[in-house]
């Protein structure tokens, strides 16, 4: 008999327990809860940066309008965009290939690669041997104007990378928004 009032005892316990905390919660002061609303302000696309125009002049059009086509791909690069990424390295190949620069097979094949892939990553990695092409192209080219030859010494995995820009500020084609500003200004092509 004691088994069974202790049995009965623990039941009443547990039922009174599940009666006071599952009891409706009711203001007994009359106030009403304000209504809690959450808003999304987060802008609806991500800032999209870009490298600012310079001022360098080519003794060579078409060295100037391949120069400007490797600013796009870098822009897509560094808004870590692989579809504009895409469109650009397709843009630049054809204006390459269209040239009449010599000795272009190894850029153009890198080009082909990074034009048939929306992997940023692997675009990334082209892009470090299509910046140091374009430093070749360029370097005896410019007639006025400067352009920056950038580094970031933590690209691919602290083996570091160069890149070129028409500006001083470090927009960072290989991290994007990761570590937009990282990197520094190694030497100035004039």
């Amino acid at each position: 008999m004691k088994f069974m009032k202790k049995i009965g005892l623990i039941i009443l316990s547990l039922g009174f327990f599940t009666a006071v905390s599952c009891k409706d919660s009711k203001n007994t002061s009359g106030e009403t809860e304000p209504e809690v609303v959450t808003i999304d302000n987060r802008p609806d696309q991500k800032e999209l940066y870009a490298v600012a125009d310079g001022d360098v002049v080519f003794k060579d059009e078409q060295v100037a309008t391949i120069f400007n086509q490797y600013i796009q791909l870098q822009n897509a690069l560094i808004n870590t965009d692989g579809q504009k990424g895409q469109e650009e390295s397709l843009e630049m190949l054809q204006l390459i290939t269209a040239s009449a620069i010599e000795d272009t097979e190894e850029i153009e094949g890198i080009l082909t690669t990074m034009s048939q892939t929306d992997d940023v990553e692997l675009q990334r990695s082209g892009f470090e041997t299509v910046s140091s092409w374009i430093v070749e192209t360029i370097e005896g080219n410019i007639e006025s104007g400067t352009v920056y030859r950038q580094y970031c010494p933590m690209a691919f995995n602290d083996r570091g990378a160069y890149w070129v820009s028409t500006d001083k500020k470090i927009l960072n084609p290989y991290f994007g928004d990761k570590m937009l500003r990282c990197g520094r200004v190694e030497t100035e092509i004039k």
